[in-house]
């Protein structure tokens, strides 16, 4: 019996996993001329893109994608936009790039790296703890 409970439970698991997962995928949005690597949404409605070609992209929305705002960075292209919460964020990209918000992406404040290496991804766990890895092995925490 105790096998039989395992299992049912297991199977009720592993069910409800697949029926909450999304059902398929669409063309949400279509933005020309950009070159889009990385989004985050900090909730349903609130997300971020990164981008660019030539300059530095990021992309909001507050309405769930069906929308989206644009801000012009001074470097060619960024890679990875992360947030901790609603409000602090960081994105990373080219020349050792690190912009970092406290205000939900209405500001960006350049923090330096110290370094001029393209930059690929970041992660944060808290304020204060995060990393960024890019090209020729860089890993900043």
């Amino acid at each position: 019996m105790k096998r039989l409970s395992t299992y049912l439970a297991i199977l009720f698991i592993s069910t409800s996993q697949i029926l909450l997962s999304q059902t398929g995928w669409y063309l949400a949005s279509t933005l020309t001329e950009r070159h889009l690597y990385s989004v985050f949404f900090t909730d349903i409605n609130n997300g971020y893109i990164a981008g660019g070609f030539g300059t530095g992209k990021i992309l909001k929305t507050t309405d769930g994608g069906s929308t989206w705002n644009e801000t012009t960075f001074p470097c060619f292209q960024l890679n990875s936009v992360f947030f901790i919460n609603s409000n602090v964020g960081w994105t990373v990209g080219d020349n050792g790039s690190i912009y970092k918000t406290t205000n939900a992406g209405v500001t960006w404040t350049l923090q330096s790296s110290g370094i001029t290496q393209l930059l690929n991804s970041v992660h944060f766990v808290n304020e204060n703890a995060g990393w960024v890895v890019g090209m020729t092995s860089t890993i900043l925490k």
